[in-house]
């Protein structure tokens, strides 16, 4: 099967790196565009309260930094042989994500398993559970339990049966 069109949601964590720098492995193989997406979660009740309130940081303000966290993420990145796109969203995390693969053709999603999250389910991010339960597409899900040393260790190659999900 070839991909065209790969998604790499990100909270610009390590982790989320090592799921860029996976995937832009397979956008090389593949010819495929990478696509990036970082969600502003308006469900955060911090967030909520502080704009209800008008104080400490507004969802506009949530919304430039992660313009500029973005910004930063995609100037560390290694760009040749392929396109990147890159989205920010206001809204429920997984439910941008999925409306995302829905307008953009996306053929696969590659997602690490923790990132930044308070809130974390046994074995897997909130975030990632979700993508993999709601997810129409193929997930690739990494795992995270050294991410430094897993960005330099990655040999890839067409089997994807460790990591394969979905």
């Amino acid at each position: 099967m070839l991909y065209r069109n790969i998604l790499v949601p990100t909270d610009f964590s390590a982790n989320s790196f090592n799921s860029y720098e996976f995937a832009k492995d397979l956008a090389v193989i593949h010819n495929a565009n990478l696509h990036l997406i970082h969600v502003v979660d308006i469900t955060n009740s911090e967030l909520q309260d502080n704009f209800s309130y008008g104080y400490g940081t507004t969802l506009h303000e949530k919304y430039l930094e992660a313009e500029e966290k973005l910004r930063r993420f995609v100037h560390l990145l290694t760009v040749k042989d392929f396109s990147v796109y890159e989205a920010i969203r206001k809204g429920q995390v997984v439910d941008e994500i999925m409306d995302y693969c829905k307008n953009k053709n996306i053929d696969m999603i590659v997602v690490s398993t923790h990132g930044k999250s308070d809130s974390k389910s046994l074995l897997l991010g909130e975030t990632t559970n979700k993508i993999l339960k709601y997810s129409k597409v193929p997930v690739v899900c990494l795992r995270s339990a050294d991410p430094l040393k897993s960005k330099y260790s990655i040999k890839f190659k067409y089997t994807l049966a460790e990591n394969w999900v979905g």
